[in-house]
């Protein structure tokens, strides 16, 4: 493809990475729109701009020049698609010009960029080592467990933004650090034509942070804050599009409801989560708040190696009512074939006979095409449930020597 379009999050690190790009000589040029004078210039004339960088080059925070993506296609017109450019963006790319839909399609790749996960900062992993790979593919080492049994209480209050993840704050900055983080991205102009009220923003955003994998129902979010279910709905669009929040959708939604109605929200980084709740120790919080921060931060994982795994897969979540009872499974991994692994999160260090209740639901619902399941622990060590389920640490996310 001649184009390919990197988003993510402000402070993620997509500037940083142009920056090493061109350091090694990948990139010719390399230019940021959140440079005033830059985007003064490239409004002129976007195309006779464009024509004027020398090949590769990059345009970081491209969503802040709408007509770019209208120009950017005229120029792969005009040379056969002899066109080199990663565009970088904090918030989509590409929906306008062309009455809503996207100039560039069928000529770019397109990925996001995610915090850190635990594996990428293990240095002893293989480089492009995925547990979503192992997980369909192989099976864990019985016995496995972490020398630290929470060490992934860290791994929660620091998050994987680069800055606050490496910079070893004591956790009195930490706090003031990721606040004024999410204070920056709520009021950053992100898209030109965006506009919000920052207060009402930042109500919708906390009740989400501190309900970490909890389910979305807009209508329960507007009594709590006070706001229309119709305006929170608008501001869940505005903060998943800054990438502060990130929405799992149900396996099987209901026929009658939409898919937000069944989706569960996490925070774009677990750190945000843990801020919200003011959180300096992760073991000393109620198992309810424990819980859902241990599940977000599995959900975190998971979901960035699916985008570099060999197994392509989807992560959703599971969830229908029986008779009045809901069944559940935390989180479901589906390959491009439909194969199923159930996935349940226990942040305990010890497994409770009925951990694996909703696998066996699943399993009813989908027969075969359920292929196994995982029932990941705080730091139970590793070992077999029956039926093809495992309990595994969560240290199993990082350390490609919990796998055979």
């Amino acid at each position: 493809m001649p184009v390919v379009v990197l988003h993510g999050a402000r402070s993620v690190g997509k500037t940083s990475l142009i920056q090493r790009l061109k350091e090694q000589g990948v990139l010719a040029a390399a230019v940021s729109l959140a440079d005033t004078d830059v985007l003064h210039l490239a409004r002129q004339d976007v195309l006779g701009w464009l024509r004027a960088l020398p090949q590769p080059f990059a345009v970081d925070e491209a969503q802040l020049l709408p007509e770019l993506p209208l120009a950017l296609k005229n120029y792969l017109d005009e040379t056969g698609d002899g066109v080199q450019a990663l565009l970088t963006g904090s918030a989509q790319i590409g929906r306008s010009g062309l009455g809503g839909s996207d100039p560039l399609a069928g000529r770019t790749m397109t990925f996001t960029l995610p915090p850190l996960t635990e594996a990428e900062l293990l240095s002893s992993n293989p480089k492009g080592w995925s547990v979503v790979d192992q997980m369909f593919r192989s099976q864990p080492r019985l016995g496995h467990r972490a020398e630290e049994a929470f060490w992934w209480h860290d791994a929660v209050l620091y998050g994987g933004l680069p800055r606050t993840r490496t910079m070893k704050l004591s956790r009195a900055l930490l706090r003031d650090q990721l606040a004024a983080a999410m204070d920056a991205i709520l009021t950053d102009h992100v898209l030109p034509d965006e506009r919000f009220d920052v207060g009402n923003a930042r109500r919708v955003l906390d009740y989400v942070l501190r309900h970490p994998a909890g389910e979305l129902k807009v209508q329960v979010i507007g009594r709590e804050v006070g706001l229309d279910p119709r305006t929170v709905d608008r501001y869940l669009d505005v903060l998943e599009r800054r990438f502060l929040i990130t929405e799992l959708q149900n396996l099987r939604p209901p026929a009658k409801k939409t898919p937000r109605t069944t989706a569960k929200a996490y925070p774009g980084d677990i750190a945000f989560s843990a801020r919200a709740h003011n959180v300096s120790d992760v073991g000393q919080q109620p198992d309810r708040v424990r819980g859902g921060l241990f599940e977000a931060f599995v959900a975190q994982q998971l979901t960035s190696h699916c985008m570099w795994a060999e197994t392509r897969s989807t992560l959703w979540h599971w969830r229908q009512v029986k008779s009045g009872r809901a069944i559940e499974v935390d989180l479901v991994l589906e390959d491009t074939g439909g194969n199923l692994l159930g996935i349940e999160v226990k942040s305990g260090s010890s497994v409770r006979a009925d951990a694996a209740k909703g696998l066996r639901a699943l399993r009813d619902q989908y027969g075969d095409r359920v292929v196994g399941g995982y029932v990941i622990t705080s730091n139970a060590q590793t070992m077999p449930m029956g039926n093809g389920w495992w309990a595994i640490p969560a240290d199993a996310l990082r350390d490609h020597t919990a796998w055979q």
